[in-house]
């Protein structure tokens, strides 16, 4: 039911781009969920943590890293559902078709919480640094406006009369960013850059949902997006590439925000 409403919505209010691909499920929610923005930031935090011990631990969840995962959820107030999926991981590892039955409980239920697990898992698989800066870098991040999926709700603003407005909205994130990203030439100035790009965040969330269209779509298949986006796009990318190459002059905190702002 919920993949025909998505794709009548995007029939609807995408005429031109009717026949492009539509968005996967798994990044659509249907109604608002009702936790606090304090406990979705705890799920989040929680999350994150879990991805790194994942890592670290090639893919598996042991029974220590589960006991504190426990501990941090009801610590930072977590939602007791949410604290009770976690307990599952605390006993022996979970196989076969309770292995199954668990993710997709968890998948779910972070849909649902309106939260993009999916990202912060990449987010954190795709940071190249020791485990122990990683964990600095998250305790670092403010996540209130990071994570969060784009629902129906802001997808029924994306009409075609509305679209040159959203990616208007784009191309100033993308202004501001280059801006900063231009002054960076050492590791003094890309840890300054990075904690200035902390203002960049509510922004990002609210361009949340012409983002996803644009990962579901590509920019040549979305209307508008040339002309409007496309410059700038291409210096950022520029830009981003000659900072790649130089590992982000080492600072970890640079190279985390530009991870999450380019998602």
């Amino acid at each position: 039911m919920m993949r025909l409403s998505i794709i009548f919505l995007l029939m609807c209010t995408l005429p031109v781009v009717a026949e492009s691909p539509t968005p996967d499920v798994g990044e659509v929610v249907e109604a608002p969920a009702s936790l606090s923005a304090a406990q979705k930031d705890a799920v989040k935090r929680v999350l994150l943590a879990r991805a790194v011990q994942i890592k670290v631990n090639r893919h598996r969840i042991t029974p220590e890293a589960a006991a504190a995962n426990v501990a941090l959820a009801k610590q930072l107030g977590a939602p007791d559902e949410f604290v009770g999926a976690l307990i599952r991981e605390m006993g022996h590892p979970l196989a076969g078709r309770a292995a199954y039955d668990h993710r997709q409980q968890m998948e779910e239920m972070t849909q649902e919480y309106e939260i993009d697990a999916l990202q912060i898992r990449l987010f954190v698989e795709g940071l190249q640094v020791e485990p122990g800066k990683i964990a600095e870098v998250i305790d670092w991040l403010p996540v209130r406006d990071l994570f969060n999926l784009a629902t129906l709700e802001q997808l029924k603003l994306l009409r075609g009369d509305t679209l040159p407005g959203k990616l208007t909205e784009l191309q100033a994130l993308y202004e501001k960013m280059l801006e900063v990203y231009n002054t960076i030439n050492s590791r003094e100035t890309a840890d300054a850059a990075a904690q200035t790009l902390l203002s960049c965040l509510p922004e990002l969330d609210r361009t949340a949902s012409i983002r996803m269209l644009l990962r579901r779509m590509g920019s040549h298949r979305l209307p508008g997006y040339d002309e409007i986006v496309g410059d700038i796009a291409r210096r950022l990318s520029s830009r981003r590439r000659e900072l790649f190459e130089s590992s982000f002059y080492a600072s970890v905190h640079m190279e985390a925000l530009d991870a999450l702002l380019c998602f």
